[in-house]
Formats: structure tokens, C-alpha cells, sequence
């Protein structure tokens, strides 16, 4: 009797110490995630005096927008192991990059020369031009449709070239104020079909898509 009693004190003890030991190796995990690190690096601007970093893909690519020297405008960025650049407008002053895929395609928003009709200031600068999302892939930016509108606004991408954000449509939003008629914006899907308008929540007449992961 007091040999089995032995035996099970012994088991309890050598049980009770693996549960301790696999207790205190997860400490020590967590204590040595809690220890690692990480270092903040500046990615510089176009001239100017501010930038922001907007998207971020697994290659550590960059995107945002970066002021230009004088501090007047801004332009989309990609910045790649050092080297940024200035991926440029659509004529207009200002632009400015959201999002980053694995693909190295980058979407954002960007000003044409193009004064809007209604009087609009759709990228909010100012300026009251046209303001059309846009991809950039290849060195080349081009400009993503609209639902018959003049703006749009492309906010992220998925690593299949997938793109979400808001585009304009023909018809006047009735929710703005009286004196001014400004169009409605709706969310809206691009891919290798074209753009497709998504629903939008019972009563409300505009909407935005701000992200979209890779099943889509």
C-alpha cells in the first residue's frame, strides 16, 4: 500500500513539475517577445518638410504622400530599399498614395488640371479640381473609372489586383446643402471586369469601401 501511495505522490510531483516548467517556458516566451527590438527609420520626403506613410506591403515597400520642396504641394510615393519615388499627378498639384500590394500596384488619389463643374473640392486641398483614384503599376499611373461622375477615390488593394473605394456617379446627392450639387458617391469594386458598384447601408445615399483582403 505504501508502495503504490509512493508511486502516485511521485507521479502527481513529476506532473505537477511539467506543468510548472511548461508554464515558465511560456514565460519566458512572452518575455523574450516583449524584449525584441525595433527601430523607427525616417523615409525622407520630396522636398519638403513633412511626409506620412499611408500603406505598407510584406516586401516592405512604402507608400503615402510626401510634400515637395516649398512645402506648397504633395505627391503619391512609393519608396523601395531607399529609393522613393514620385509618382506624379494627373496635371494637378497634388496626389497622394493609400495602399501597396505584394505585386508592387499602388492605388491612391490624384488632382488633374481640371477645374470640378460643381465647385467641389473632392481631394479637400483647396484646389477644387478633379480628383480621380488611380493605379500606378509599371512606372505609369492611370486613373480607374467612376460611375459616370467626375471623382473617385481608390483606398486599398488586395495582392490579386483587386481595388476598393468610393466613385462618382451623374446624379446630384440630395443630401447636400441646397446650393450646391455635388454628385453621389458610392462604394464601388475594380478588377480586371471593370468597376462595380457594392450596396450601400438602407437610407444612405453615399458610402466608401476602405479595405479589402485577399479572398476578396
Amino acid at each position: 500500500m505504501k508502495s503504490s501511495t509512493v508511486r502516485r505522490i511521485t507521479a502527481i510531483t513529476v506532473f505537477v513539475t511539467l506543468v510548472v516548467s511548461a508554464l515558465l517556458a511560456q514565460e519566458q516566451q512572452h518575455e523574450n517577445e516583449k524584449r525584441q527590438n525595433y527601430s523607427v527609420k525616417g523615409l525622407g520626403t520630396l522636398g519638403g518638410t513633412f511626409a506620412i506613410g499611408q500603406g505598407v506591403n510584406n516586401n516592405a515597400w512604402v507608400v503615402g504622400l510626401a510634400n515637395l520642396d516649398g512645402d506648397k504641394n504633395y505627391h503619391a510615393f512609393l519608396w523601395v530599399n531607399g529609393i522613393k519615388t514620385d509618382l506624379g499627378t494627373f496635371g494637378g498639384p497634388n496626389s497622394s498614395a493609400s495602399q501597396v500590394n505584394s505585386r508592387g500596384q499602388v492605388v491612391g488619389n490624384a488632382e488633374s488640371s481640371i477645374p470640378d463643374p460643381t465647385g467641389e473640392d473632392p481631394c479637400t486641398n483647396g484646389t477644387k479640381l478633379v480628383c480621380s483614384p488611380f493605379l500606378w503599376e509599371h512606372g505609369r499611373m492611370r486613373p480607374l473609372p467612376t460611375l459616370g461622375g467626375l471623382n473617385g477615390f481608390a483606398n486599398s488593394i488586395n495582392n490579386r489586383g483587386h481595388v476598393v473605394g468610393s466613385a462618382e456617379n451623374a446624379l446630384p446627392d440630395t443630401t447636400c446643402p441646397v446650393e450646391v450639387t455635388f454628385a453621389q458617391s458610392k462604394p464601388v469594386l475594380w478588377t480586371e471586369d471593370g468597376i462595380k458598384e457594392l450596396p450601400i447601408i438602407d437610407g444612405d445615399s453615399d458610402g466608401t469601401a476602405t479595405a479589402i483582403n485577399n479572398r476578396g
